[in-house]
């Protein structure tokens, strides 16, 4: 179900420091909030993954509960990529998934509203991932 050796792929940095930002972003907004990290963090997790990788941004469902989520989908290698899994269970912190995962399901509807929803500060955790990597490489 999930894929082997996520740690190969050549964006899991980029996954791993997006995760970061995240939950430090919502520390730094709300304690509270980071305590309960991923939970309720989704919509804001695909969409810093796609404007750092170029993934898609999906919406669906998480199967066994049949509850709205958002992932991302790698095109090239025909992957799930999600961040916020966990709050679900006992998943990894980035959970990669063959896109035949029986968790995961894709909604043309959902998907449609995760494109078009209006996430507020998800534009200061970009900006901090890209001055991040921009110092890595200098």
């Amino acid at each position: 179900m999930f894929y082997q050796n996520p740690e190969s792929l050549p964006y899991f940095e980029i996954l791993k420091q997006a995760r970061y930002e995240l939950a430090r972003l919502l520390y730094s907004e709300d304690p509270d909030l980071f305590r309960i990290f991923p939970i309720g963090c989704c919509n804001y997790s695909a969409r810093v993954v796609a404007a750092e990788t170029g993934f898609e941004e999906v919406g669906g469902f998480f199967v066994p509960r049949r509850e709205n989520h958002a992932w991302n989908y790698d095109q090239e290698r025909r992957l799930y990529v999600c961040l916020t899994l966990r709050q679900y269970g006992d998943y990894p912190e980035i959970a990669v998934m063959h896109v035949t995962t029986r968790l995961l399901r894709k909604d043309k509807k959902l998907t449609d509203t995760q494109r078009q929803m209006k996430l507020d500060d998800v534009d200061r955790v970009i900006a901090s991932l890209r001055r991040i990597r921009k110092a890595a490489d200098a």
